[in-house]
């Protein structure tokens, strides 16, 4: 039998779950261009389908840029 701190756990794993795919479709169909940058070294971690329009370039060599 489940404990209730293994039932809120879950519940809140799956929330999460839930939120980060929602964050990912926001991300994936805004029209305007985004781009998440390491703070490191100015790469470019990740961009969505606005930026690869813009500035021709595939998503991977997006990923090889730095900024």
């Amino acid at each position: 039998m489940e404990s209730k701190r293994e039932h809120a756990s879950s519940e809140m794993e799956e929330v999460a779950g839930s939120l980060d795919a929602r964050y990912r479709t926001l991300f994936e169909h805004a029209r305007d261009i985004m781009l998440f940058i390491s703070r490191e070294d100015g790469r470019i971690v990740e961009a969505n389908s606005a930026a690869v329009l813009a500035y021709g370039y595939n998503r991977s060599e997006l990923q090889r840029l730095t900024i």
